[in-house]
C-alpha cells in the first residue's frame, strides 16, 4: 500500500515535468505537481535545473511530505538537527521554509526563535516547543470534540491519499496504519485506545471518517463499523518501519530506495570528507608558520607573562576556566581566539563581566565573526553549551 502510493506519486509528477514545454520557472510553478512539491522546488532554488536534478527533488520532496504528513514531531527534529545535538537558528529558520503546513509548529518555533539571540538552539529545545503544541491542540480537540474539529485534525492524513480536499467526505477512507502513526507520533495514547473497540482492527485495516469520528466521539457500535477489517494480499500489507532519515519513507520499494540513498550517502560522506579536509588545511596553516614549535612555545609563554603583569591577572584567573577540562580550553585557546592569550583573556574578562547570556552570547559572535571560527568543530559546541548552562545558572 505504501510502496504503491508514494511510487505513483512521485512517478506521476515526474511525468507532469517531462511533459512540460520548458523546466522554467513559471511553467513548474502552474503545473500539476503538488503545492509541497513545488515550495520545496522554490526553497531548495532548483526550479531551473535540468530534467534529472528536478526528478531527483521532486522524489526527496514527496519523501519529505509523507512522512511530515504522518509524523511531524519525528521529521521536524530529523530534518532540523539530522545527527546533530543543536544548530544554529539560521539553520534552522532556512530549514522551517520546507514545510508549508502544520503552521502551529512552525510558527511556535519561529517565534521562540525570533526571541532568543542565543548561537545555538538544542533539540531538546526544539521537542519541548512542539510537545507543547500537541498538548494545546489535544485540548482543543478533545475539549467540546466535533465532527469538523475531528476531520480539520486528520486533514493532511486524508489529502496523503485523496489530494483534494474537496473530494475528502464521510465515506473516504485511510489505512489504520496512517492513524496509528499519526497519533503515536504526538503521543495520543488515549485517543489510540479508543481504536480498541474496533474488533479485529489491524494495521491494514482501512476506517472511513465517519467511523473515525464516531469512535472519538464515544459514539461507536461495533455493528456499524463499515470498515473492511479482512486481510489484504501480502503486497498491500502495510510496512510502517521506523526509518532515520526523513527523506526516506517508510514502504517505498527497496531499488528505489538503494539508488537514492547510495548517491546521497557518497554526496554527503564526500562532502564531509571536503569539510574535514578544508577544516584541517586552515588548521593547518594556522599550525604552520617560520617558527619552530620550540619559539612557538615560548613565545606563547611570554606573551603570559608579559600580559599577567600588565594586567596583573593571569589566564588561569578566570572562574570561567574551571568550566573547562584543561584539553578543551587548549583547543578555545587555539580554535576560538588563534592561540592568541592575549585576545582570550580580554575576551574572558569580557564573559565575565555580563550577567546574563544573552549579553555573553552577543560577545561571542563577535569573536566568531571577528576570528571566522568554525561553529560546527565539536569543541566550540561544547564551549558554548557549558557557557550557556553557567550563564542561566546565574540569571
Amino acid at each position: 500500500m505504501f510502496e504503491e502510493f508514494v511510487e505513483k506519486k512521485i512517478e506521476s509528477e515526474i511525468d507532469i515535468i517531462k511533459k512540460l514545454a520548458s523546466l522554467s520557472k513559471e511553467n513548474i510553478l502552474k503545473s500539476g505537481i503538488s503545492e509541497f512539491t513545488k515550495n520545496f522546488l522554490l526553497v531548495e532554488a532548483t526550479v531551473n535545473l535540468n530534467e534529472e536534478a528536478l526528478s531527483k527533488n521532486i522524489e526527496k520532496a514527496n519523501k519529505l511530505y509523507f512522512n511530515y504528513a504522518l509524523r511531524p514531531k519525528w521529521t521536524l527534529l530529523a530534518y532540523l538537527f539530522n545527527n546533530f545535538e543543536s544548530r544554529p537558528p539560521e539553520d534552522i529558520i532556512h530549514k522551517l521554509d520546507y514545510f508549508p503546513f502544520y503552521k502551529f509548529y512552525i510558527d511556535s518555533i519561529n517565534s521562540f526563535l525570533k526571541q532568543n539571540a542565543q548561537i545555538f538552539i538544542t533539540k531538546n529545545e526544539i521537542r519541548s516547543i512542539i510537545e507543547e503544541a500537541d498538548k494545546v491542540i489535544l485540548e482543543k480537540l478533545t475539549s467540546d470534540i466535533t465532527n469538523d474539529k475531528i476531520k480539520n485534525f486528520f486533514k493532511q492524513i486524508f489529502l496523503l491519499k485523496y489530494n483534494d480536499e474537496a473530494a475528502v467526505n464521510l465515506e473516504s477512507e485511510v489505512p489504520f496504519s496512517f492513524l496509528k502513526i499519526f497519533l503515536s507520533d504526538k503521543s495520543y495514547e488515549d485517543l489510540l485506545k479508543k481504536f480498541q473497540i474496533v474488533s479485529g482492527l489491524r494495521d491494514d485495516s482501512s476506517l472511513n471518517l465517519k467511523d473515525i469520528i464516531k469512535i472519538l466521539s464515544d459514539k461507536y457500535a461495533n455493528a456499524e463499523i463499515g470498515a473492511d477489517l479482512s486481510a489484504v494480499s501480502s503486497a498491500e500489507k502495510t510496512k510502517a518501519k521506523t526509518k532515520e532519515d526523513p527523506n526516506q519513507i517508510t514502504g517505498v520499494k527497496e531499488k528505489k530506495i538503494i539508488k537514492s540513498e547510495t548517491k546521497e550517502t557518497k554526496e554527503t560522506e564526500e562532502t564531509k570528507e571536503t569539510k574535514e579536509t578544508e577544516a584541517q588545511k586552515i588548521e593547518d596553516k594556522k599550525k604552520t608558520g617560520i617558527y619552530s614549535d620550540e619559539l612557538i612555545k615560548a613565545g606563547k609563554n611570554e606573551l603570559q607573562k608579559i600580559h599577567a603583569e600588565e594586567k596583573n591577572y593571569t589566564v588561569t584567573d578566570f572562574k570561567i576556566n574551571k568550566l573547562l577540562s584543561e584539553k578543551l580550553n587548549d583547543k578555545i585557546t587555539e580554535i576560538v581566539y588563534n592561540s592568541d592569550l592575549i585576545d582570550k583573556s580580554k575576551s574572558f574578562s569580557k564573559l565575565e563581566s555580563y550577567k546574563t547570556w544573552l549579553e555573553a552570547s552577543g560577545h561571542l559572535k563577535e569573536i566568531f565573526k571577528k576570528n571566522e571560527v568554525d561553529i560546527y568543530n565539536k569543541n566550540v559546541i561544547e564551549f558554548i553549551n557549558l557557557l550557556e548552562e553557567h550563564f542561566n545558572k546565574m540569571e
